[in-house]
């Protein structure tokens, strides 16, 4: 599945977020889409001022939060490595910014990192942080604010994120649904193309 390994990013759901904010109308819009693609998980947080608590319980929601949040009934994970120190362990991993936080947090954790084409900081220690550690690693900023797009379509960015095997998941925002849906046009169009032709599947069948 290709699906199962996206989240939503919700950054400018609740406030203005590099110059755009995503109406409440294309909000709903766009967890209609993921729920009937198979998209389970949204990351939010605390400081984006969204409320999370009016979503359907199919989706898993990742909530950062700061030291003094009090949130219950969702995955909390702190905002930054400060955070994580003042709140652990009620926390279910960490949102890290350097290579060198990632020796802070403790093993089992998700652990949440900007990735993308231009930046590979954290690729020598993917691995280890996944198998080693037993961690599950999310990644953001995988358009850089945009700037990354100036260059390479978002299809090319969430595809190099998806190639890596040591990343559970991408999270993709937008800033409306028509965005959203066709940044992912390419992936649905894979995820239905399905066949179940024998004659055209098993070699042995072919005409030759």
């Amino acid at each position: 599945m290709i699906f199962d390994r996206l989240a939503i990013g919700t950054a400018n759901w609740g406030r203005e977020y590099n110059g755009a904010k995503v109406s409440e109308d294309d909000q709903k819009r766009i967890l209609d889409y993921c729920q009937c693609s198979g998209i389970d998980m949204i990351d939010t947080a605390t400081a984006y001022g969204w409320d999370w608590t009016k979503v359907s319980s199919y989706f898993n929601i990742i909530v950062k939060v700061k030291s003094n949040d009090k949130v219950d009934n969702v995955i909390k994970m702190a905002h930054s490595l400060e955070d994580y120190k003042a709140i652990d362990p009620v926390c279910n991993g960490c949102s890290i910014y350097s290579p060198e936080e990632r020796m802070y947090v403790y093993g089992g954790s998700v652990i949440q990192i900007p990735y993308s084409i231009y930046d590979r900081r954290f690729e020598p220690y993917l691995e280890s942080m996944r198998y080693e550690c037993n961690n599950t690693i999310h990644v953001r900023s995988i358009f850089l604010r945009g700037k990354i797009l100036k260059e390479f379509s978002p299809q090319q960015c969430i595809s190099f994120c998806l190639m890596n095997p040591n990343i559970d998941r991408v999270i993709i925002g937008a800033d409306s649904y028509k965005q959203f849906k066709e940044n992912l046009r390419p992936f649905h169009d894979m995820n239905v193309a399905e066949k179940h032709d024998i004659n055209l599947l098993d070699c042995r069948k072919w005409e030759t």
